[in-house]
């Protein structure tokens, strides 16, 4: 029985989890955080006792089903937006895409053969039934969907997009004539690039083809941040990234600006966390552009220095309380 593994792995009694689990209580809470463009995105909170459950599931389900795709770059242990940009570095013509409301498309009916797959090829002591009912009850909201801020939603949707990313890999690198394409998926934001001059549509009506043999009309497209670049105009940006002319990694100018000035208002801080937040973005810095990195610590040496020095001081002071 699913509810007897659960509470062995943490020594809870078994009762506790299947009421609780079977309960209509409301086991999550929203709230509302303001995006760039001045709307707000709503995260779901899971309240402890369903965030356990979720955890469990993720070490004893999901990360046992091996659907990683090697398209996929988020969420995923030694992968990152570096490393997504990366794979397009050599090419010269880019299209991103974005799914529509993602994890809000991503409905249990979606991950149900998956859940049937592995459930037929390993040995458990629990039925499919089971299994079902839990993640139908510990990862989907009220309305099915799959809700941002789950502790199991971006696992559970590498798994749904899995063979996706596999048909759309098919469908474009069997086409010789498309030049060079890399295909790679950060959640819900897509870059195919070619270095093919104008193979750009026909990459295009493949992907949109693929998306609708794939899902019909579950998962969709937002047309309006459907771009087409060239690295010769300078402004190609792959997940937050720059791809320069010469084919070199940077940070956007903004980015930098930014944290310019974070450091110039902020270097004398007492404040742990902005300060943090300060050495944070400089260590990101120096993971995406070493060079960028050295220019920025010659022109801002001593504030840098100080911001070191502050937080060794305001870390050690939090420690020793």
């Amino acid at each position: 029985m699913i509810y007897r593994e659960i509470s062995k792995f943490y020594n809870i009694p078994q009762e506790e989890v299947q009421d609780f689990i079977s309960s209509n209580k409301t086991k999550y809470f929203r709230f509302e955080i303001p995006k760039r463009n001045g709307k707000f995105r709503t995260i779901t909170h899971p309240r402890h006792e369903l965030k356990i459950v979720q955890y469990w599931l993720v070490e004893k389900v999901f990360s046992r089903m091996n659907y990683v795709s090697c398209s996929s770059y988020a969420y995923i242990k030694e992968r990152d937006i570096l490393k997504n940009a990366r794979k397009h570095q050599r090419n010269s013509h880019f299209l991103s895409v974005d799914f529509s409301n993602f994890f809000e498309s991503i409905t249990f009916k979606l991950l149900e053969p998956f859940l049937e797959k592995f459930y037929h090829s390993t040995e458990v002591e629990y039925s499919l039934e089971e299994l079902k009912n839990v993640v139908k009850r510990s990862c989907f909201d009220s309305y099915g969907r799959l809700p941002v801020g789950f502790v199991t939603s971006s696992i559970i949707s590498n798994i749904v997009m899995f063979d996706f990313d596999l048909r759309i890999n098919v469908l474009l690198m069997s086409r010789k004539m498309l030049g060079r394409v890399v295909y790679t998926r950060y959640a819900d934001d897509v870059t195919i690039s070619t270095n093919k001059e104008g193979a750009i549509r026909e990459i295009y009506e493949l992907f949109c083809k693929g998306l609708i043999s794939e899902f019909n009309s579950e998962i969709t497209l937002n047309a309006s941040k459907t771009k087409v670049r060239h690295k010769r105009c300078g402004n190609v940006l792959v997940t937050g990234l720059r791809i320069t002319k010469d084919s070199r990694i940077t940070i956007h100018k903004n980015y930098k600006e930014r944290v310019k000035k974070l450091i110039h208002d902020n270097y004398k801080s007492e404040d742990l966390s902005v300060v943090s937040r300060i050495i944070g973005h400089l260590n990101f810095i120096k993971y995406v552009d070493a060079n960028y990195s050295h220019k920025l610590n010659i022109k801002y040496f001593s504030e840098i220095n100080e911001l070191k020095l502050r937080y060794q001081a305001l870390f050690s002071a939090k420690s020793y309380i």
